[in-house]
């Protein structure tokens, strides 16, 4: 276990009855940013996840986009993104929190957590206006986490086709995010 950032030396020292290896590696540590990216990860609309071709839901935690028929009672809590896509176009877009799915053309999800989303920076009125150029430049979490993200924020507000586009978040245990489309 390494508590220091920097550059550190790691042994491997394996043996036999017969020969002994050493073998040494150095690695490096780097500092916690609180930052994790994700890239290309892909939803569908609510047809294709409700007939299994590309999920619209996604988890945090586990890294990992679920289609319906993915989803259990194990791993159902875990999901704190959902897609709302309506048709082919994607003219109308929306992410809702999975505790409200069973509003927006889903099952609902046993367990499910509340994500509040800003759809819409320019149409929620709420002062937020968190930027592609910040979103690209962030190295750590400070730009994001000074950001009042609160359910009267926009959540509603659905999206079409003016990209890039940044979604900000917040799960129900603080964490705050952003999507970039």
């Amino acid at each position: 276990i390494f508590t220091s950032v920097g550059m550190h030396e790691i042994t491997l020292d394996a043996s036999n009855d017969k020969t002994s290896q050493i073998y040494k590696s150095a690695i490096t540590v780097q500092s916690d940013t609180n930052l994790r990216i994700l890239s290309n990860v892909k939803l569908g609309i609510n047809s294709a996840h409700n007939n299994n071709t590309i999920g619209a839901m996604f988890s945090t935690a586990t890294r990992q986009v679920y289609k319906a028929n993915e989803i259990n009672d194990q791993n159902s809590s875990l999901i704190d993104i959902a897609f709302q896509g309506l048709n082919s176009n994607l003219a109308y877009n929306r992410f809702v929190s999975p505790d409200q799915v069973q509003n927006f053309g889903f099952t609902a999800l046993k367990n499910a957590q509340s994500t509040i989303f800003v759809n819409s920076q320019n149409l929620c009125n709420c002062g937020l206006n968190f930027t592609e150029a910040q979103f690209d430049a962030m190295v750590n979490d400070i730009p994001i986490k000074s950001l009042n993200i609160s359910y009267s924020a926009g959540g509603e507000q659905q999206f079409g086709l003016a990209y890039p586009r940044i979604i900000l978040f917040k799960t129900q245990d603080g964490r705050k995010g952003g999507i970039k489309i």
